[in-house]
């Protein structure tokens, strides 16, 4: 985990400006964006000792909303930890029992950089929503079509964030979509062949659930061999892309040291 949150997010907050994205903005709009995922959205084994010193301190200028857990908080929500149900000043999350960060109390996820460089890139104020489960898979957990999924919990989570913001006085506006997904679809052979369709699927019906069908929408790639099967394809191979038709998309990969590798914008 260590340093993938901090380089990962300086290429997310750059991709914005590839998409033509901070020129659409009005002053009088809060940008939220959302986060999303399994352990690596999450932040798990992540230790906030390790944030650069200026993010060790809550980040006042930038709205923080998040649930996020282990796996067995799947179906026992009482094992989250979350911001009370209202937003609080972006900064590094605390889980006394230790389960959400892998043995750690206090950890982050790629918020962090992403908040403060998204900030400082658009120069108006954002909001982040974060709500990840560990070891969740897309074919399963994060299915839209199961009822009850942790999709449906999202855009509850996403409501409650979006209707805090109304009540303090701000209208907000859905700007971007972070996905960090996919190694648990990668230890099953059947979900990893299914991962392109069912990411497309995905990305479809989050911007079919919010009216924004050029919603930018970013999810990561680690560039490691998985279990079973190739879990995507990369660019200049077959089936690149699941941005889906009109939309604004891209691939973020890492290798297996978590080191950045390349970011490729897929504005088709």
């Amino acid at each position: 985990m260590k340093h993938r949150s901090w380089n990962m997010t300086m290429i997310f907050a750059s991709a914005w400006a590839l998409c033509g994205f901070a020129g659409s903005l009005t002053g009088a709009e809060v940008a939220v964006f959302i986060l999303a995922g399994q352990s690596n959205a999450v932040g798990f084994g992540s230790d906030a000792n390790e944030l650069p010193p200026a993010l060790q301190s809550p980040q006042n200028d930038i709205l923080f909303w998040f649930e996020e857990g282990p796996f067995n908080s799947v179906n026992d929500p009482g094992l989250r930890i979350n911001s009370g149900d209202a937003f609080v000043a972006l900064q590094f999350q605390t889980d006394p029992s230790t389960a959400t960060f892998g043995g750690l109390v206090d950890g982050f996820g790629p918020e962090m950089t992403l908040g403060r460089n998204l900030a400082d890139a658009l120069g108006t104020q954002i909001a982040v929503v974060k709500f990840a489960i560990n070891a969740t898979s897309l074919a399963g957990e994060w299915n839209p079509d199961n009822p009850g999924a942790l999709y449906d919990q999202l855009t509850v989570v996403i409501a409650d964030a979006m209707s805090e913001l109304t009540s303090l006085g701000h209208r907000g506006r859905i700007a971007g979509f972070f996905w960090m997904q996919g190694e648990w679809d990668a230890r099953n052979a059947t979900d990893a062949g299914n991962y392109q369709t069912n990411l497309t699927n995905f990305i479809q019906q989050v911007r079919s659930e919010y009216g924004l069908p050029n919603l930018p929408f970013l999810f990561w790639a680690a560039e490691r061999q998985p279990l079973h099967v190739t879990l995507w394809h990369h660019p200049g191979q077959p089936g690149y892309g699941a941005s889906g038709p009109g939309g604004r998309g891209g691939l973020c990969s890492s290798d297996g040291n978590d080191r950045h590798r390349r970011f490729s914008p897929d504005r088709r």
